[in-house]
């Protein structure tokens, strides 16, 4: 996923389940799907030189970052979305939907939101 560049810390991180899941309702039936999240601070990445300046002084500024805003009451959050496909054989498709090296495209299986998430404590 390096065209998502290098996350400049968690808070400001996309996610995501990488695999494909099969979801399961109450009468059996089921479908394919995606796992996305989306930082409500927005995406913020760095340069490789950025990158290389802060990790040549602390290599865990990612974890420290995120601690330090939950300890400030500062709690991040993502919105989360999920991408649906049916489960079934997908010839008309030129890729695997269990391929973790592909990104369904969001023009045939939009992304939709079912909620997010909110770190509100350290552990």
């Amino acid at each position: 996923f390096s065209p998502w560049g290098i996350p400049a810390n968690y808070r400001h991180m996309q996610g995501s389940g990488v695999n494909t899941y099969k979801l399961v309702d109450p009468q059996g039936k089921t479908v394919l799907c995606k796992f996305h999240f989306q930082p409500r601070l927005g995406v913020k990445n760095l340069t490789q030189r950025e990158a290389e300046a802060i990790q040549a002084k602390d290599f865990n500024h990612a974890t420290g970052d995120l601690y330090d805003a939950i300890a400030r009451g500062e709690f991040p959050e993502w919105d989360m979305y999920i991408q649906i496909m049916e489960d079934h054989e997908h010839p008309e498709l030129d890729w695997d939907p269990l391929d973790v090296t592909k990104l369904w495209p969001e023009e045939q299986f939009p992304l939709r939101h079912v909620g997010h998430i909110q770190l509100n404590r350290n552990p």
